[in-house]
């Protein structure tokens, strides 16, 4: 019977721990499960931060974009005006080089043919002035002999007077 009595007792040992484990695994499950539970709704609310951070900086960025892709455009547009604006500029710019260059060239073949034109009158000058110089050179030696031949006479004269006075 001791031995029923310890089996009896043992069996009643065992269903008290069985129940004491059960009421232990209880209250294990319950705090795990409370825990998890306040795990899972810190995590909410931090997800819930976290998506509206994120919502927030996709609002901040997608602003930021379009005040860039703005200002891109409004600056593509002033390189657009300017860029007219510089080949307007540079449409004058050509329209007068080629006015200049006409001007100059017919400038240059004006200058080029007085140039020649005054060089041939300088040369018919000088023709003119050796020629000039030279029948004046003629006439003064026709008349300088004359002069002498009339001073040889006149001396010769002089000289026959002289001797008989």
């Amino acid at each position: 019977m001791d031995d029923e009595m310890t089996r009896q007792e043992f069996a009643a040992y065992m269903t008290a721990f069985e129940k004491r484990l059960d009421a232990r695994f209880d209250q294990l499950e319950k705090r795990v499960t409370g825990g998890f539970a306040e795990t899972e709704r810190r995590f909410a609310e931090a997800e819930k931060r976290v998506t509206s951070e994120f919502a927030e900086t996709d609002r901040r960025f997608a602003e930021a974009e379009r005040r860039v892709v703005a200002g891109f455009a409004e600056t593509d547009r002033r390189f657009a005006e300017t860029d007219r604006r510089f080949e307007e500029v540079h449409a004058r710019i050509t329209a007068a080089e080629q006015r200049l260059d006409q001007r100059l060239t017919i400038g240059f073949e004006e200058a080029t043919r007085l140039t020649k034109l005054s060089l041939e009158g300088l040369e018919v000058l000088r023709e003119r002035t050796d020629r000039g110089f030279t029948e004046m050179k003629s006439r003064h030696d026709a008349q300088n002999s004359l002069l002498q031949d009339a001073i040889r006479h006149v001396r010769k004269r002089v000289d026959q007077l002289g001797r008989r006075a």
